[in-house]
């Protein structure tokens, strides 16, 4: 018997979720120095929005990441698949996250039913506008149990998330 209400901390992660995105917008609007070195501006070279693939054994899966500055990651996957976590730099151009994601039964009506979690842990390098990592994700079923753990690799380019 799980000692929380699995759907109050749905309901709590969405609504992380929703002010993280604002969060993440008025961030991107604070003036750009450039001139800084940005392995020395407080957050690292990470802070900002990156169009990735995630490749896992089984498929691949294109999600926009976001690396919000104070340490807070986000990322929405196929239109449904909601995560978030924590990221910190570990060296000048190394960093890791952690990431909870939860899994809908299908895509298809409202309310949607919950299925069940992923939990991720990531090492990566940025290089420039570009990152990689290598993680390990676990499958965790509606009663919490684990239900699969497999290898999963990110490739990301950053991209601005500026208005038009």
């Amino acid at each position: 018997m799980p000692i929380f209400d699995r759907r109050q901390l749905l309901r709590a992660t969405a609504l992380g979720t929703a002010l993280t995105a604002g969060v993440s917008v008025s961030a991107a609007a604070q003036p750009d120095d450039s001139s800084a070195d940005p392995a020395r501006l407080p957050n690292g070279p990470l802070v900002g929005t990156w169009r990735a693939t995630v490749s896992r054994s089984d498929d691949d899966e294109v999600a926009v990441f976001a690396f919000i500055p104070g340490g807070i990651f986000t990322s929405f996957a196929d239109g449904i698949h909601i995560s978030a976590g924590r990221w910190t730099m570990t060296g000048r151009n190394t960093f890791a996250f952690s990431l909870w994601q939860i899994l809908p039964v299908d895509l298809e009506g409202l309310p949607q039913r919950y299925h069940g979690e992923v939990q991720a842990m990531h090492e990566g390098r940025v290089d420039g506008d570009t990152l990689t990592t290598e993680g390990t994700g676990r499958r965790i079923d509606r009663n919490g149990a684990e239900v699969g753990r497999g290898r999963v690799r990110v490739h990301a380019t950053r991209f601005g998330m500026d208005l038009f």
